[in-house]
C-alpha cells in the first residue's frame, strides 16, 4: 500500500473515530442536562407545593413531614423514568439535611433500585396508627359480614384510614404504607369468617405491590389492579398474572398516560365485571385510591369524581349480585385535598343511592382526548390473557 493512500485511510479512519466519540459525548451530555432538567422540574414543584396555601394553612411541623414524603414520591417517579443514582444521591442530601431528626424517623433508607425505593417517613405515633388502620379494616370485615346475615342489602364498609397499605411488604413500610389493609382483611375474611373466595379491586393510580406479591400463587384470593403505566413503583406489568397454583388469579391493567372516565368504563364492562362474575367472590375489598383523579399532582390520568361514582356505584352492584353485598372499601393514594374529598364523598353517595355531585366540581373544560387505540389494546391484550 502506498504511503498516500495509507495515511488517508488513517485519517478517514481518526474521522470516524472522533465523530462517533463527540455523538457519544454529545448524547451523554444532552442526557445529563435532560436529567438535571428534571431535577430542576422536581425542585420547583417542591417549592410551589410548599408555599401553597394549603400548606401554610396547617401552620405546624407535620406539613413539613408530609411534605418530605411527597418530595420522595417525586423523586421516585422521576428515577422509575430512568434518573440516575448521582441525582438521586444528590437529592437524598437535601432531603435529609432538611429532616428533623428528632421529629422523623426514615424507615428504612434504601435507593438501590426501583424494587427498594420504600423510603417511608414516619413519626413516633406512626406505629400505633398503623396498627389502628388494619384494625378498622378488620371490624369492617366483621360488621359487613354480620349485616349480611340479617339483611339482602347490607351497607357498604369504607375504611378512611391512614397510612394506606397496598405498597407495604414484608420486608417493611413501603411508599407511605406501613402495613397491608387490606391483605390484612382479605386473609381475617378467609380464616375468621370461612369466606375461601375473596376479591380485591385496586383502583389506585400506583400498582399495590405489596398486595400483589402477597397473593401472588394463591387461588382463592383474586387480586385485580388497574394502574398508570410507567407509575412508581414500577410493577405491575400485564404480563404479571400469578404463579403456581395462583396462575390467572393475579390481574394487571397498565393505563397509559391520559386514561380518564371512558378508559375505565371500558375496563369495568369488558374486565372486573366478567373477571368478578367468572370468580365468584364470597367478599369484595377493594384498595380505593383518588389518585388517578385529573387533578392530582402524582398522576396523570384523567378520572373525574364522575369516574369515581361510576366505580362505587357498580362495585356496589357487583357485590350485592355475587356476594349478598359483602364489600369493604380501604381508603389509599390521593394528593389534592379538593378532589380527594369531592370524590370520596360521591362515592358515598353512590352506596346510599343518592344521586352524583361531580357536575358542580368536575371541570370538563380541563380534560382533553384520551388515547383511545393504547387503551383497547391494553383492554384487548389483557382480555386475551385471562381469556375473557
Amino acid at each position: 500500500m502506498y504511503p498516500e493512500a495509507y495515511h488517508i485511510k488513517q485519517k478517514i479512519f481518526l474521522k470516524k473515530f472522533w465523530s462517533f466519540h463527540l455523538l457519544f459525548y454529545r448524547s451523554r451530555i444532552q442526557s445529563l442536562i435532560l436529567e438535571f432538567l428534571q431535577l430542576l422540574v422536581l425542585l420547583k414543584r417542591w417549592s410551589l407545593l410548599r408555599s401553597s396555601e394549603d400548606w401554610r394553612s396547617l401552620n405546624c411541623k407535620i406539613s413539613d413531614q408530609l411534605l418530605l414524603m411527597m418530595s420522595q414520591v417525586f423523586m421516585q417517579e422521576l428515577m422509575c423514568q430512568g434518573l440516575r443514582r448521582p441525582w438521586i444521591r444528590l437529592w437524598n442530601k437535601v432531603l435529609f439535611s432538611l429532616m428533623d431528626l428528632g421529629q422523623l424517623m426514615p424507615l428504612p433508607l434504601l435507593m438501590d433500585g426501583v424494587q427498594s425505593l420504600s423510603l417511608t417517613l414516619v413519626l413516633m405515633q406512626t406505629f400505633q396508627e398503623s396498627l389502628i388502620a388494619a384494625g378498622a379494616g378488620i371490624s369492617l370485615v366483621d360488621s359487613v359480614v354480620a349485616a349480611s346475615k340479617v339483611k339482602q342489602d347490607p351497607p357498604i364498609g369504607f375504611a378512611l384510614i391512614r397510612p394506606p397499605g397496598h405498597h407495604a411488604v414484608p420486608k417493611g413500610p413501603m411508599g407511605f404504607c406501613v402495613f397491608g389493609n387490606v391483605a390484612i382483611a382479605a386473609r381475617y375474611a378467609q380464616r375468621v369468617h370461612g369466606l375461601k373466595r375473596v376479591l380485591i379491586i385496586d383502583f389506585d393510580v400506583h400498582h399495590g405491590n405489596g398486595t400483589n406479591d402477597a397473593f401472588y400463587d394463591d387461588p382463592d384470593i383474586f387480586f385485580l389492579s388497574t394502574h398508570q403505566d410507567g407509575s412508581y413503583p414500577g410493577t405491575g406489568k400485564i404480563d404479571q398474572i400469578g404463579n403456581g397454583n395462583g396462575e390467572g388469579a393475579t390481574l394487571n391493567l397498565p393505563l397509559p398516560a391520559g386514561s380518564g372516565d371512558m378508559a375505565m368504563r371500558t375496563v369495568f364492562d369488558e374486565v372486573i365485571l366478567p373477571c368478578a362474575q367468572r370468580f365468584q367472590p364470597d367478599i369484595i375489598l377493594a384498595s380505593a385510591g383518588y389518585d388517578g383523579h385529573v387533578l392530582d399532582p402524582l398522576a396523570s390520568l384523567q378520572f373525574t369524581t364522575g369516574t369515581y361514582y361510576m366505580l362505587a356505584a357498580n362495585i356496589k352492584q357487583l357485590a350485592k349480585d355475587l356476594c349478598r353485598g359483602r364489600c369493604v372499601f380501604f381508603l389509599e393514594g390521593g394528593y389534592n385535598l379538593d378532589s380527594l374529598s369531592y370524590s370520596v364523598a360521591d362515592s358515598f353517595r353512590a352506596f346510599l343511592g343518592e344521586p352524583s355531585l361531580a357536575p358542580e366540581f368536575d371541570n370538563p373544560s380541563i380534560l382533553y382526548e384520551e388515547p383511545s387505540t393504547k387503551i383497547k389494546q391494553a383492554v384487548q391484550r389483557v382480555k386475551f390473557l385471562h381469556s375473557l
